[in-house]
């Protein structure tokens, strides 16, 4: 079994330095404890995360266009979990919103094309506890979530909730965009818990 993570730098695990960066990323906490739920170990989680990324085709730097996607796109998964959207929140990629639902799809289908039967996950992104100069808060919870939410339904895609979990949190940001160690391992179980529902 093989899940490819796409997404920004909160999949690439930005929050996270040093030299255990790898091993403390959700995508990596993920496959831990799916191999221990499944006692399999050839379970693999890919990380196709890119810091600063857009969903967006015409956004500052569209995650599209970067090989990540190739490999997410040629990786033989089974499962796919598409993370993105925060960056879509800063200022200069704000205007392009109307866009949004159509590019989202557009990645849902190439992926589906790609790999037939593929279960696909959308994730509800993080908050950001941002101003407006930055990735905006406001933008994220009141523009972006829906946005995802409606594009998850409309493709017929499963959710995950990274947003909810952190609602009340923001101490697990240091940046106020990325989470810390401690959000990785909510993001892996908040992962996991939708990956097990039947």
């Amino acid at each position: 079994m093989r899940v490819a993570c796409l997404g920004d730098s909160n999949t690439f695990g930005a929050g996270v330095a040093g030299a255990n960066k790898d091993v403390l990323r959700w995508s990596h906490l993920l496959g831990q404890e799916l191999r221990e739920k499944f006692k399999r170990k050839e379970i693999e989680v890919l990380n196709c995360g890119v810091n600063g990324r857009t969903l967006l085709a015409k956004g500052d730097l569209p995650y599209i266009k970067t090989g990540e996607y190739r490999n997410a796109l040629n990786s033989h998964a089974q499962i796919a979990i598409i993370a993105l959207g925060t960056n879509d929140a800063k200022p200069q990629n704000r205007k392009f919103l109307s866009e949004f639902k159509q590019n989202y799809a557009a990645i849902i289908a190439e992926l589906r094309e790609n790999m037939p039967g593929i279960q696909i996950y959308c994730a509800i992104p993080l908050p950001s506890w941002q101003s407006s100069s930055q990735i905006d808060k406001e933008t994220v919870k009141n523009k972006i979530v829906p946005l995802v939410k409606q594009v998850a339904k409309d493709n017929k895609c499963k959710t995950i909730d990274f947003f909810t979990p952190f609602q009340d949190k923001p101490e697990l940001f240091p940046d106020g965009v990325h989470p810390n160690a401690d959000g990785q391992v909510i993001m892996a179980d908040a992962a996991l818990k939708e990956l097990l529902k039947k």
